[in-house]
């Protein structure tokens, strides 16, 4: 299928894109055939370290991603931790009753905004130059 045209019955165009979260899945952009990276999901490469990834691993990997890409349209969703989703290294993490409903993603990191300026500081160092 990869091959074949994404359009509709009617002639609507259809981008499909990938999901992604390590450099491993990178070279299943050019051989899906995907026309990018629908959702770049950073905090895999937290929950897979021993420790907070620092800033330059971080945009050592995001600038990886851009160049796999080739230009084709990346989304990166910033770092989803709690909930369901603990690190064993980051304490102050409380477990709750509904997880989808408390300290995570961006309400965790708007608490601990070290964590979010230094990603969002990779982010853009790693677009650099780049449209």
């Amino acid at each position: 299928l990869r091959n074949k045209p994404s359009v509709t019955k009617d002639g609507v165009q259809v981008d499909l894109l990938m999901n992604a979260g390590l450099a491993v899945d990178l070279p299943q952009l050019s051989e899906s055939g995907a026309a990018g990276i629908g959702l770049f999901r950073t905090e895999l490469q937290f929950m897979v370290a021993s420790t907070f990834p620092r800033a330059e691993a971080q945009e050592r990997l995001y600038r990886d991603v851009l160049d796999a890409a080739r230009g084709k349209p990346v989304t990166f969703r910033t770092i989803d931790i709690g909930g369901d989703k603990v690190l064993p290294y980051f304490k102050g993490v409380v477990q709750e009753e509904n997880p989808a409903l408390g300290w995570r993603a961006i309400r965790l990191t708007l608490d601990r905004p070290g964590l979010l300026r230094t990603q969002i500081r990779a982010l853009l160092k790693a677009c650099g130059g780049r449209e």
